[in-house]
């Protein structure tokens, strides 16, 4: 069964032209942008636990990636973490996010903190892929998305968000992510298909779902036995 559904999504990504349009053989900077509210900490960690699947993938891919940081909450408290190829080094930041977001507050300035993300040192051929990783919508007016998504375009700037599906935040944040041409994530959905989706500029998340509706009753292996070929 595993390699029935290895083959198949073998098939999908190599019958899907932007799979490899967007990322194979690609100089990319990533940049994660972490609310750090008070929720957050479970889902940081989430993003640390398959860091270094993630970027197994973009090497399997011949991705040249560095990895960025920027943690946000309230306006004023905006940082940035320096980018990285080191996955150690990565999750070794991330996992300072996520301790600062298990006393954080209730503030989420995104928009300003995608400002801040766009004056970080990108390599001058590099593309430039962010990734908002939240719970709630934005505290800034909504007005501003338009300006915000002008500058992500204008600086050829991809923006997926990983974020929930409930109150504001899906409302708020889709239209920045589908204007960009990225894709808006649940954040209760499986991190390493969401990943496996990043990494490889195809959506496996529906594709998971729908196969595992196919086979109720029969053990499906994750993305981790995808790129292992479990």
């Amino acid at each position: 069964m595993a390699d029935t559904y290895n083959n198949l999504v073998s098939t999908m990504l190599n019958s899907t032209p932007e799979a490899n349009a967007t990322t194979s053989g690609s100089t990319t900077d990533y940049v994660f942008i972490f609310d750090t509210s008070g929720s957050m900490s479970t889902y940081i960690n989430q993003v640390k636990n398959i860091a270094a699947n993630f970027t197994s993938q973009l090497t399997s891919l011949g991705v040249d990636y560095r990895l960025g940081i920027v943690e946000y909450e309230g306006a004023e408290s905006i940082s940035t973490y320096n980018f990285t190829n080191d996955v150690g080094t990565f999750t070794a930041d991330v996992t300072t996010v996520a301790d600062k977001a298990y006393y954080g507050g209730w503030e989420e300035y995104g928009l300003t903190a995608i400002e801040t993300a766009l004056s970080m040192n990108f390599r001058e051929n590099a593309t430039k892929h962010f990734i908002v990783i939240t719970d709630e919508g934005y505290e800034e007016d909504s007005s501003a998305s338009g300006t915000t998504i002008a500058n992500l375009n204008s600086n050829s700037v991809k923006l997926d968000v990983i974020g929930a599906t409930y109150y504001d935040c899906q409302q708020e944040w889709e239209p920045v992510a589908n204007a960009t041409g990225g894709h808006f994530y649940d954040i209760n959905g499986d991190f390493n298909s969401i990943f496996t989706s990043i990494a490889t500029g195809v959506d496996l998340t529906d594709f998971h779902m729908q196969l595992s509706r196919w086979s109720y009753n029969v053990s499906i292996p994750n993305s981790t036995d995808i790129s292992s070929g479990v």
